[in-house]
């Protein structure tokens, strides 16, 4: 209990002011803290920021998540927490994060192209 009422903000406010992945998300994945590790983690293992992620869409190498979004979270059986586009083996593809039954986030990636989840 300590740590969700005392040393868990502490940690999510350090985070916030330095700009860096909340290390509570890494140290303590069982709270199940929205969106894992937090977008410098996902940018630093090969996902996009929002400006190249846009410049991708608009060139047709991706489709908006948007066309996605009900589709996924329907197959998941849970809410779209997030979603970051990144580079996978050659292609580009959507690291998604799932808040299935209230309680457990599920990491997927889908095809940015066809929606399918791999």
């Amino acid at each position: 209990m300590f740590l969700k009422t005392h040393l868990l903000p502490l940690l999510l406010a350090t985070a916030v002011l330095t700009g860096a992945a909340p290390a509570s998300a890494q140290l303590f994945p069982s709270l199940g803290l929205p969106g894992g590790a937090g977008p410098a983690l996902a940018q630093a293992s090969g996902c996009l920021g929002p400006d190249a992620a846009r410049v991708e869409v608009q060139n047709g190498a991706a489709q908006p998540f948007s066309r996605f979004r009900s589709q996924v979270a329907a197959q998941a059986g849970g809410e779209v927490l997030s979603a970051d586009l990144c580079r996978s083996g050659g292609r580009l593809v959507y690291q998604v994060s799932v808040l299935v039954g209230g309680r457990q986030v599920v990491n997927l990636t889908v095809d940015a192209q066809s929606g399918t989840i791999l």
